[in-house]
């Protein structure tokens, strides 16, 4: 396929929480700054962007090389790049239709995060005559995105929330379902999906957040990677936030970290 330029997203810095919702409603993400130190400076970030949408702003997580640190997939350390992907898919459907990543203390070396436009990129697959198959597959075939432990996900990759909104969803897991009609075509398209994803990877610009900065990001619309660091203290608070534009909310506990998303 031929990639259209405008996949990565470079979000803009605004010290004003409104003004920061229209830029991430037509960006897909914003940084916030001047946001004070620890948890629930983090968690409030969420409160004052979204307001009365807000449904649940659960516990932030620390994302964090050393000590206490986040649940890390198999081969993946703070050295390695973080491949794009959408947060929260522990909770299958249920995954957080926004999320906030608050820096508490960058890395000198390394650590740009990066954002690639999975709409922009669904509308270049489709558009491709090559891949237009795959465009319309996203969007019907049920696919298995069941993170293993966690919550059962049997659906589309490409779905709708109640309001009409587009979700895309990227994650490591993404397997023909068993109950596939045709599985080898499934498996061929998510490979292409996430071919498409990885391409995508190397061409969008990356950005950094130092101390006092929040990005806020479209889970539904954005995919979000960061490349290795070097310093084992850098530290961001995770929020992930649910919102009226949000498929639904799970059930159970909620915390922004994946271990607390167990099935139920």
């Amino acid at each position: 396929m031929n990639f259209c330029q405008n996949l990565g997203v470079v979000p803009d810095r605004t010290a004003d929480p409104r003004k920061a919702l229209q830029l991430l409603r037509r960006e897909g993400a914003v940084i916030l700054i001047d946001i004070e130190s620890g948890e629930e400076a983090s968690r409030q970030v969420g409160f004052d962007v979204f307001g009365d949408l807000v449904l649940e702003i659960p516990p932030a997580a620390r994302v964090l090389a050393g000590g206490e640190k986040d649940r890390m997939p198999e081969g993946l350390t703070f050295e390695t790049r973080s491949h794009a992907h959408t947060d929260g898919f522990s909770y299958g459907d249920g995954y957080p239709d926004h999320f906030v990543l608050k820096c508490e203390r960058h890395s000198e070396v390394g650590g740009e995060s990066f954002l690639i436009d999975g709409y922009a990129l669904l509308d270049a697959l489709t558009k491709d005559p090559d891949t237009q198959w795959v465009g319309e597959g996203l969007r019907t075939i049920e696919v298995d995105q069941t993170e293993p432990g966690k919550r059962t996900s049997i659906s589309p990759v490409v779905q709708s929330g109640p309001t009409g909104r587009t979700m895309v969803r990227r994650l490591p897991d993404q397997q023909p379902n068993a109950e596939s009609e045709d599985p080898e075509r499934d498996r061929q398209m998510l490979d292409i999906w996430e071919a498409a994803i990885n391409a995508a990877e190397e061409l969008v610009p990356r950005f950094k957040l130092f101390e006092g900065e929040a990005v806020i990001i479209d889970n539904y619309r954005l995919f979000h990677g960061r490349e290795g660091y070097k310093d084992l203290n850098r530290m961001m608070w995770r929020v992930w936030i649910w919102t009226k534009e949000a498929k639904q909310v799970p059930e159970g506990y909620l915390h922004s970290d994946s271990r607390h998303a167990d099935a139920i």
